[in-house]
């Protein structure tokens, strides 16, 4: 079937989706577009006008204060153990970005870069960490890159740098890091951290393994400088209400080294075990039931 995406380009999906749940996505979106490109900021008021709902994330647990928990982080001595049998593969890393970046997204890039230093582990015998955690690397395809950064004269003013979601896609989840020019406030949030949730969950509605789904979370290392925080959120599909929980904002780098304490709990949030209303293990796709 064909289906326009958030730019308004016919995508052949192979697969149609109830259009209510297109239409709720959509109306996110034409919020988003509502607000002025001089802000791009969503404040408070902005959020109450955008129908989000804005609540806290505890960065070590992944339980929000309050409602589900989408998220299990891996313990913490099973992920080093892990860990410890994977090196980095620095060869398959760019530390070119593309397209170019300004200096003031540059700390953000090189934060990003370590993170997917992280993600890109192999062992001796070329197995991938990730394929040992059962999450993989995940791309929208190259015609549609353009959803997934903003250039500003020129220079990109927030971009993805990567992409995560579980090897069985019976699980309605994706992870990113994204990296930004902005700066992070506590009581705010940043305009391309809610268009990637939107931007996701229309490519996640477009895939027939997620029709069961009501709940599409996406999960988020937004990065700005050295400053970081995850935030994770979803479009609820009923009533077209966005619901976002942040950690607290948290510096990456102490006395100009990275703390790697914070890169290995990032790590586990990025490859954490789905639980709650998202743990739809088998899936008939040719009848759309859950077996």
């Amino acid at each position: 079937m064909l289906r326009q995406n958030l730019n308004g380009d016919f995508v052949n999906t192979g697969y149609d989706p109830e259009p209510e749940r297109l239409a709720v996505v959509k109306r996110v979106v034409k919020h988003l577009k509502s607000i002025p490109y001089s802000d791009r900021r969503i404040t408070p008021s902005w959020m109450s006008q955008c129908e989000i709902s804005c609540g806290e994330l505890d960065f070590n647990t992944a339980k929000p204060t309050k409602g589900e928990a989408f998220l299990e982080l891996m313990p913490i001595e099973k992920f080093e153990e892990i860990v410890g049998n994977y090196a980095y593969e620095t060869d398959t890393l760019s530390d070119e970005p593309y397209p170019p970046i300004s200096e003031t997204i540059e700390e953000a890039f090189h934060m990003a870069l370590h993170i997917e230093c992280c993600l890109s582990l192999v062992n001796e015998r070329g197995q991938a960490f990730l394929e040992d955690v059962s999450w993989d690397f995940w791309s929208a395809g190259e015609k549609h890159q353009k959803l997934f950064y903003h250039l500003k004269k020129g220079v990109v003013e927030w971009q993805v740098t990567d992409l995560v979601r579980p090897e069985n896609h019976a699980f309605p989840h994706i992870g990113m890091v994204l990296i930004s020019d902005a700066t992070l406030k506590e009581d705010e949030l940043l305009f391309c951290e809610v268009w990637m949730i939107a931007v996701l969950t229309t490519f996640m509605l477009l895939e027939r393994s997620n029709e069961v789904h009501k709940i599409i979370p996406i999960t988020i290392v937004s990065l700005c400088s050295y400053d970081a925080r995850i935030v994770q959120g979803y479009i609820d599909l009923d009533t077209g209400k966005t619901t976002i929980n942040k950690t607290p904002i948290f510096r990456l780098v102490e006395n100009e080294l990275v703390r790697e304490d914070y890169m290995k709990i990032i790590t586990r949030w990025l490859v954490g075990t789905p639980v709650g209303r998202t743990t739809w293990q088998e899936m008939d796709c040719s009848a759309g039931q859950v077996s």
